[in-house]
Formats: C-alpha cells, structure tokens, sequence
C-alpha cells in the first residue's frame, strides 16, 4: 500500500515508510500517473487524484469524506463519465499566454 502526501503537504516522513497496526506504508511522492496505469484502487479524502483516476482511468476509487462534492462520479456508467468529461472540457477556463 502507499500513501501519497499533497505536494504542498509539510509532512515529512526520512524513511519513507508509515508503520501501522496493519504493516508499513510506503509514502510515495512520485507523479501519479505510473501508479494510475497499473490499475490500483486509489483510496482519497477529497482529492482531485480519485476524480482523475475515476474518470481518466476508471479505476475503483473509495472516497473517504462522506461530502465530497465528486462522488457521485464514481458509481457512473462509462458514457456519463465521458459525458462529464466533455462537460468539464467545455467549461474549462484556459490561458492563452
């Protein structure tokens, strides 16, 4: 299992580990995509790595904050994934400098 920290996080772990009553936990701060490719169940707060990992890569996605604002997105059928996709794509606000 690991634990990725938010990049703007203080958290500071030497060891690279979290030991719990369960095992140790690797605290991993590398890009997410390599992990999304392998088909991991991501476990998230209220993050936007479980929206990218639902929508991006259909991934099983547990959302721990009973009111997250996007969880509803991860009981949806593939289409109104893509349909949400398209919406976000047509709403997205994109500088041109």
């Amino acid at each position: 299992m690991r634990y990725k920290p938010h990049p703007l996080s203080p958290e500071e772990y030497p060891e690279g580990k979290i030991y719990t009553a369960f095992g140790p936990i690797t605290v991993d701060s590398s890009e997410p995509w390599e992990h999304l490719r392998n088909g991991s169940t991501v476990y998230t707060w209220n993050s936007t790595l479980g929206l990218e990992a639902s929508l991006l890569f259909n991934h099983k996605v547990v959302t721990l904050d009973p009111d997250c604002h996007y969880a509803w997105v991860h009981v949806c059928t593939k289409i109104e994934k893509r349909m949400y996709i398209a919406f976000l794509n047509d709403v997205a606000v994109f500088d041109e400098r």
